[in-house]
This record gives C-alpha cells, sequence and structure tokens, in this order.
C-alpha cells in the first residue's frame, strides 16, 4: 500500500486528535460531549444564532440542527430566547454550564497537546504549529464558521 499523501495524514492526524481529545473531555466532564455538539456550543458562546443560522454553519438540515439545540437544551449547555428585534424569531445562546463546559475542552486540548508535543519532541511540535500557522495565513479563507464538522 502507498504511504499516505498529505491531506490523508492530516485527515488521520485529525481523526486522532478529535478521538483522543473527545475521550479527555469525557474524563473531565464525566459525561460525554460529541465533537459536532462542542461545535455548536463554541459557535453559540461567541453570538447568538437562530436555529437556520446554525443549521448552515454546520452544513446540516433545520431539523437536525433544531434537534443537536434540543439535546444540548436538555443538558443546560444552551438556551433559546426570543430575538430582540423580532419577537417571532428565536435565538440559541450558551449558559454559564455551557461557557464552563467550552473552558473544560479548551483545558482537554492543552491535555492533548501536550500529550503530542511529548510524543513528537517539543522543537518538532514548535515547528509543526509554525508551519501550519504560516501556511494557513495565505491558504483560502474557510467558509464562514471555520471548519466544517466532518466528524
Amino acid at each position: 500500500m502507498a504511504e499516505p499523501n498529505l491531506g490523508m495524514q492530516f485527515a488521520f492526524a485529525f481523526r486522532a486528535l478529535a478521538d483522543r481529545h473527545a475521550e479527555v473531555l469525557a474524563e473531565l466532564l464525566g459525561e460525554e460531549l460529541k465533537p459536532a455538539h462542542a461545535y455548536l456550543l463554541r459557535a453559540v458562546a461567541g453570538a447568538p444564532y437562530s436555529v437556520g443560522g446554525l443549521a448552515e454553519l454546520l452544513q446540516v438540515t433545520k431539523q437536525a440542527a433544531s434537534q443537536m439545540v434540543d439535546l444540548l437544551e436538555d443538558r443546560g449547555l444552551v438556551a433559546r430566547a426570543v430575538n430582540p428585534t423580532d419577537r417571532r424569531a428565536r435565538e440559541v445562546t450558551a449558559t454559564d454550564r455551557g461557557r464552563s463546559v467550552l473552558a473544560t475542552a479548551d483545558q482537554a486540548w492543552r491535555t492533548v497537546e501536550g500529550e503530542v508535543a511529548g510524543t513528537v519532541g517539543a522543537r518538532r511540535y514548535a515547528a509543526l504549529t509554525e508551519a501550519l500557522a504560516t501556511y494557513l495565513a495565505v491558504a483560502p479563507p474557510a467558509p464562514a464558521g471555520g471548519v466544517r464538522p466532518v466528524w
């Protein structure tokens, strides 16, 4: 079998990182938070979104986005509120508990990044992150919302 190309290496590495992050996060939280749910939570922590806006960001149907919001609302991570400028519309925002979970998710990422640095060495890790930052600075811009949650 041929050696994986750069794109495949990135895909495999991303999958390994996302899986390990989910494990560490579950250990810290005592409950599972799927990567797509964390992505939605991070979006609404930055600014209120309509369910339609979330569907567009996540590149899923409005029904799928609504189901995700329902699940996160049941867990106390997001809340729906009336839009102050359009009383018929609802906005989804992160709750205090949701923001706390995001802080824990960030802690989990630091743990995973530390594991990677420990595996490849601090100097190689620094070179990797610097090279990625250099490439991303000139790469075509990501669609609105950044990365599409394909996990």
